[in-house]
């Protein structure tokens, strides 16, 4: 939305720049057009923050959060595998908790794996093919593989498709050239269902979208966990 607004208001200045210098037929109808769009657009933006109520956040993000609790409590001790279960906040800030993160912590690039969890209450369950709005980055290809034989093994309703909405956590770690990879529920036209609206409450929470997303979460670290253990024991000529 943003992004939008921008433009418009660029329209209108590279117009009035060149209207200073040169007389084009049609350039004040086109100023004008792209004028009024910057108001109406602003308009919104302005009636948005007055008096539309704020929104719950039951699926963006706390669905997300039950999952990393469920996690939590749930999980089972790992051979080669350290589990750090991560909550971040600053996310409408410019990803500022998760750039903090990474620049405090950095990781083992070849070892780690970022799992994004992001609005998985509702829609179905997708697995990000690409991560990034304006400059997108591929989801390394050991990761996709991995989580196919993870979606196989447990028979899961789960499909990967490219993510371009906004960026995420994971994309800050991909560009940080750290293998990472979203969990998210997407709607018909690939967006989180109820995002950032009032309607984004508990009852629209849907449980099997919950319970497919924390099974790939646990799917996904146990596979993870023994694919390190193979290479351990190869490395050990057999044992571990």
């Amino acid at each position: 939305s943003f992004l939008f607004a921008f433009n418009a208001g660029l329209i209108v200045l590279v117009l009035g720049a060149i209207g200073s210098v040169a007389s084009i037929g049609g350039l004040w109808w086109a100023g004008l057009v792209a004028g009024l769009y910057l108001i109406f657009h602003l308009t919104i933006e302005v009636h948005g923050v007055l008096h539309l109520p704020s929104s719950p956040g039951a699926n963006h993000d706390a669905s997300g959060l039950a999952v990393l609790m469920d996690r939590a409590a749930h999980s089972v001790p790992l051979r080669h595998t350290e589990q750090w279960l991560l909550a971040v906040c600053g996310h409408e800030a410019g990803l500022a908790g998760m750039r903090a993160f990474l620049n405090s912590n950095p990781l083992d690039r070849t070892h780690s794996l970022i799992v994004n969890l992001d609005g998985v209450g509702a829609g179905a369950i997708i697995l990000s093919l690409t991560e990034g709005y304006l400059r997108p980055l591929p989801v390394p290809r050991r990761v996709l593989n991995l989580a196919a034989e993870v979606v196989s093994e447990s028979r899961l309703s789960v499909r990967a498709r490219p993510y371009q909405a906004e960026n995420t956590e994971a994309y800050l770690a991909l560009r940080a050239k750290i293998p990472a990879i979203s969990i998210l529920g997407l709607d018909e036209k690939g967006l989180i269902p109820n995002w950032h609206w009032h309607q984004d409450n508990s009852d629209r929470i849907d449980p099997e979208s919950l319970d497919t997303a924390t099974r790939l979460v646990a799917g996904l670290a146990t596979r993870l966990d023994s694919e390190l253990t193979d290479r351990g024991s190869a490395a050990n000529g057999g044992t571990s």
